[in-house]
């Protein structure tokens, strides 16, 4: 997209800092280099202007939709870790975007998830966040997805009593 960016590989936002701070990147002399050299006399780089038609009548994708689950009671984290996996296996190609948190049985601290199409992952965090009351929450965002089975599969990871 941009031939004059470099790419640099990250994961989980983790990168050097000096590959991305005080690099200079935005240096006009270099853009200017780069640039073709159509130039007017003023040695101003020289724009035109293509005039595009824009469809104004532009449609929502009615198939797309959110669905957000909660619970008070406390879940079972087994299941929970295998409704997600099968849920994500079998859905996952309609899954857009899907993230979480969790009051697990037997745990404090909650457990968070989040995930796009069939990459799922997740961990504990240290405390409940103090304006979260301990509850379970899940949003899942997605094509076509079927709420009533979406809301049974959370409700059966519900810990006993």
């Amino acid at each position: 997209l941009n031939p004059l960016a470099h790419l640099i590989d990250a994961e989980r936002g983790q990168v050097d800092l000096k590959k991305i701070l005080n690099i200079d990147s935005f240096n006009l002399e270099r853009v200017e280099q780069w640039l073709p050299q159509a130039r007017d006399d003023t040695g101003g780089a020289e724009l035109t202007y293509k005039e595009s038609k824009h469809n104004n009548d532009l449609q929502h994708n009615t198939d797309i939709c959110t669905i957000s689950l909660s619970s008070s009671h406390p879940m079972d984290g087994e299941k929970v870790l295998d409704w997600l996996g099968n849920l994500v296996s079998k859905d996952g190609k309609v899954l857009l975007r899907y993230k979480g948190i969790f009051d697990v049985k037997g745990q404090e601290e909650p457990i968070v998830v989040q995930g796009v199409h069939m990459t799922l992952e997740g961990g504990a965090l240290p405390t409940w966040p103090s304006s979260h009351p301990r509850e379970s929450r899940l949003v899942f965002v997605g094509y076509k997805l079927d709420q009533d089975e979406l809301e049974e599969g959370f409700r059966t990871c519900t810990a006993a009593a």
